[in-house]
This record gives C-alpha cells, structure tokens and sequence, in this order.
C-alpha cells in the first residue's frame, strides 16, 4: 500500500483509473494503488462522468480521463483574482472603442485618459491592460 500524501492527480493517475474501473475493481482498491484518499477517487470519477451510448442504443455511465483532465484544467485556469477592470463597463467601452475602431495603443489609451482627466471608477497601469 502506497503512502497517502496531498497530490493532484496526473494524467497517468486518471488513465490507471479508467482501467481499473473497466477491471471491475472497487474504489477503495484503485484509491490504495494511486495513493490518494477514497473521496478523490470519488470526486475523480464524478470530474470524469460521462453518458456513453451503446450499440444496442443503451446508455451506460462511463469514466473518461479526457473528460476529467479537461475539467480539471478548466478548474484550474478559473483560479485567481477577477478581473481588476470587469465591473467598470465604462472604461471597457472607452478602451475599446479606442484601440478597436480609432487604432489606439493601450498606453496611449491610458495617457489620453490621464491627460484629458476622465474619471472612472478603476485606475488600471498599462500593464494590467
């Protein structure tokens, strides 16, 4: 029995899941083999779920690693603050219309702003935009 340690799964990981699912054997089982608590198997499996239709046009409920890593990189990608400029609808209109349609740069943008003295409700660098 491997020892438990705080990991994310890998996508070796989720392919051992798949066939040991596909081998009939119990969760707890693949849980021991990858070295990670039952409820990650648990939460894996639930990540991966997907309805599969078979030849016979019966569904059956299926585990598929794609699925799962996808989710997971969704997941990840989602992490972090919001977006510093996304409730200021007017700024994001300004900057818009002015890099869109009169070819702005984004400095030039926030040195317009600047020089002309416009208020908005968030100050942002020219890096953040």
């Amino acid at each position: 029995m491997k020892r438990r340690r705080f990991r994310h799964l890998t996508w070796t990981d989720r392919l051992k899941i798949e066939a040991m699912l596909k081998a009939g054997r119990h969760k707890q089982e693949i849980a021991d083999e990858i070295g990670v608590h039952l409820r990650t198997i648990y939460n894996e499996i639930k990540r991966g779920r997907y309805m599969h239709t078979m030849t016979d046009l019966t569904e059956e409920e299926r585990y598929s690693p794609d699925i799962a890593e996808a989710a997971y990189r969704e997941n990840l990608a989602a992490k972090g603050p919001d977006l510093k400029i996304g409730r200021d609808h007017k700024l994001a209109q300004h900057i818009e219309k002015k890099i869109g349609e009169e070819g702005y740069s984004p400095a030039a943008v926030l040195g317009e702003i600047k020089e002309q003295k416009i208020e908005f409700d968030t100050t942002i660098c020219e890096s953040t935009l």
